[in-house]
């Protein structure tokens, strides 16, 4: 893996396009203010999606998403792990300011986070899906929201986690209200490539069975970076996750397996889409797609 992470970020308000950087200013405006909406994915690469001229895979939700607002290209992860990412984003400050130097570490308690911020400004607020801060699915609550899903993945595959996440959303964007809300809808997929980098998972035959290439399928290629670094670290070696000696045509189906993740969660994000335009609150939401950080994807062969 690079050690620079690319971070998909896409904004859309549908009819319009706006960025509202201070709380204050929903806090003070007068006007109708905008519901928010941020979904998120797990380890989704920047090139992972076809509206970026990706032609092995195809993601409709995305695309239109990107093409209702605005796609920023130079949005980069600051830690491309999971648990300092996602802090990261919703403390807006860098991971060792908030204590978040690894996976399933807590946010410092005295940082405020996104959910407090709104929730101070008047905004309903609600968080479905995926956490990690420290744990993956929030057992005692998050600071300034209110846990749509309380979950484990207990031997499910992720698209069924997150299908229970989407539900979760839909429900919370269909309920009555008067003051406007903010969601944090944050899905697993594509995370369920790593079940597949080794075969000791008990997950690893259901993964390829649902994301596997049937025979005769065509394969994605390899990338321009796929051969080895001749001066890779005594440290990178050993921290290579320990795949079986793959051959080529091996990780060619490894990638296949990745886009097939990426249109399952595609889909699932396009139904909580589909939720905003049901209840005639699109045009008045400020939706925000962005991934916590990449994936190597045969990339130096991680």
């Amino acid at each position: 893996m690079t050690c620079e992470r690319w971070r998909m970020l896409l904004l859309a308000l549908c009819g319009s396009v706006a960025l509202v950087f201070s709380m204050s200013v929903f806090a003070t405006e007068a006007t109708k203010r905008p519901n928010v909406l941020i979904i998120t994915t797990d380890q989704q690469r920047v090139d992972a999606a076809s509206v970026v001229g990706n032609k092995w895979l195809k993601t409709p939700h995305l695309d239109a998403l990107a093409a209702q607002g605005i796609y920023f290209t130079k949005s980069y992860c600051s830690y491309p792990l999971c648990s300092p990412s996602r802090g990261s984003l919703h403390a807006g400050r860098f991971p060792h300011e908030i204590g978040v130097d690894h996976n399933n570490m807590p946010i410092f308690p005295t940082v405020k986070i996104s959910g407090q911020l709104f929730q101070e400004a008047g905004y309903d607020t609600g968080y479905a899906g995926k956490w990690h801060l420290p744990d993956v699915y929030p057992s005692d609550g998050i600071a300034g929201f209110s846990v749509l899903n309380k979950t484990t993945r207990q031997g499910k595959l992720a698209h069924d986690v997150d299908d229970a996440t989407m539900q979760a959303a839909i429900e919370f964007i269909k309920q009555k209200r008067e003051k406007p809300f903010y969601l944090v809808v944050s899905f697993i997929n594509p995370h369920d490539i790593c079940l597949l980098a080794g075969e000791d998972s008990p997950l690893f035959n259901q993964v390829w069975e649902k994301y596997g290439p049937p025979p005769g399928a065509e394969l994605p290629p390899l990338p321009a970076s796929f051969a080895l670094p001749e001066d890779e670290s005594a440290w990178l070696v050993q921290r290579r996750p320990k795949h079986p000696q793959w051959d080529e045509n091996h990780w060619r189906r490894y990638i296949y397996a990745y886009y097939r993740m990426v249109e399952d969660v595609d889909q699932q994000i396009g139904q909580v889409l589909q939720a905003l335009r049901e209840t005639g609150q699109d045009d008045n939401t400020l939706v925000v797609f962005t991934s916590d950080h990449g994936e190597g994807l045969a990339s130096h062969r991680w």
